[in-house]
């Protein structure tokens, strides 16, 4: 039980730090809405790590959402066997996760919480023709939570790992994949979907000319979501910031 309270507490202040790194509430690069995030793994430790026959394989699927705060929701899944198949063990959790943006390309750093159950069964066992262990299975339901990172090479493949309770075991990992993402390339470009503001002071409006009205301002160097590339105006989206700029103050780099 003090393992379980320290993680919470440890996720908590993740998730309370979280608040002032950069550009938090806007997607890290190149993860996108609507595309979906696909994890592939296996797990070790836990209560699982005795007379183990497969190691538990684990797999997830988060699908962003297009949210003020950068939210994914999805479905993970745990599976192990022990006692040479003999006990089977099948985790199904929903998940839900904080997305956080430190402004480095290719960074995914979440605090992820799951619910759902955990199911168990195994087969009766005869000998000569007596059961001498009858069959068995229990469903029991609970939460998990862990600190989680992934890393993108590019814009669709990468490494993840996460740590806490989830999926049967302390600590996962594996590929990544994802699809849609940012830029195409390692690099940010001109073409790309995130680019800075180069003047000292750069005016976000309702609309896209200098005669609609004033919804923020970004200083130098914030790195914004460009949603919209018409015409001079571009629209784009920092934090909880959404409007229009003049594209001329834009550039690929800081």
């Amino acid at each position: 039980m003090k393992k379980i309270a320290i993680c919470v507490v440890l996720l908590f202040c993740l998730g309370a730090g979280s608040l002032f790194a950069q550009d938090v509430l806007s997607w890290p690069e190149p993860i996108s809405p609507v595309h979906p995030i696909i994890n592939l793994g296996v797990g070790f430790g836990g209560i699982w790590g005795y007379g183990i026959d497969i190691p538990p394989l684990v797999g997830s699927v988060d699908i962003p959402v297009d949210l003020p705060v950068p939210l994914s929701f999805g479905l993970g899944v745990g599976y192990a066997q022990f006692g040479s198949g003999f006990l089977k063990v099948l985790n199904i959790g929903a998940r839900v996760a904080l997305h956080l943006n430190f402004g480095v390309r290719g960074l995914d750093v979440y605090p992820v919480l799951a619910l759902g159950p955990t199911m168990l069964w195994w087969d009766a066992e005869t000998m000569w023709g007596i059961t001498i262990m009858p069959a068995y299975s229990a469903t029991v339901f609970g939460f998990g939570f862990a600190a989680g990172m992934r890393y993108f090479f590019n814009d669709n493949i990468g490494v993840w790992a996460e740590a806490g309770y989830s999926n049967l075991t302390y600590i996962s990992g594996g590929l990544t994949f994802t699809f849609g993402g940012g830029g195409g390339s390692s690099s940010s470009s001109s073409s790309g979907r995130y680019m800075y503001v180069n003047a000292d002071s750069l005016n976000v409006r309702s609309g896209p000319s200098a005669d609609n009205a004033l919804v923020g301002s970004l200083p130098r160097g914030t790195r914004v979501e460009v949603l919209n590339r018409s015409g001079t105006w571009w629209e784009i989206r920092s934090g909880n910031i959404r409007g229009y700029v003049n594209s001329s103050y834009l550039s690929s780099s800081k």
